[in-house]
């Protein structure tokens, strides 16, 4: 009888140290997982925080022009104050209407400019700018065929 309670109890202990080697290993293949995508997540966070740089500082022209426009667009749909009825007076309705045409046009730009920036060959022009690593037979003739700055015809 006590040699069938020993056994069992061997059995139990080695059910348990399999149990917890496997609950051991399962937690650290889901740490594993965890900082994997953790890197992941870091390097395509800063590989798009560099594009987003690269962008900017190949368009600050177009970037400022953009953010002038939302500025309009933004200050125009704003409610009038009585200070501003005051000071601008009878001007108002028609600094807000020109606001509103150049912040229209200049969106209408922007969006032009952004479809061509989206286009697959200016996309990959950027990329190969970027990494500086042309393919070989792309040389001067694949950018001269699509540079990145020339919107397409639409």
């Amino acid at each position: 009888m006590s040699d069938k309670a020993q056994d069992l109890r061997d059995r139990a202990s080695d059910v348990y140290d399999d149990a917890r080697s496997w609950a051991s290993d399962t937690r650290q293949e889901g740490r594993r997982r965890i900082n994997d995508l953790s890197e992941r997540g870091s390097a395509r966070f800063q590989d798009g925080r560099s594009a987003v740089e690269d962008f900017v500082s190949e368009n600050p022209l177009l970037v400022g022009v953009v953010g002038l426009a939302a500025g309009l667009l933004i200050g125009a749909l704003l409610p009038r104050t009585r200070t501003e009825d005051e000071n601008v007076g009878p001007w108002a309705d028609e600094v807000r209407d020109q606001g509103l045409r150049y912040a229209r046009d200049v969106t209408h730009r922007g969006r032009e400019f952004v479809a061509s920036a989206l286009d697959p060959e200016n996309l990959n022009a950027a990329v190969q700018r970027a990494s500086g690593s042309e393919q070989p037979g792309n040389g001067a003739q694949g950018q001269a065929s699509s540079p990145a700055s020339a919107p397409k015809p639409h």
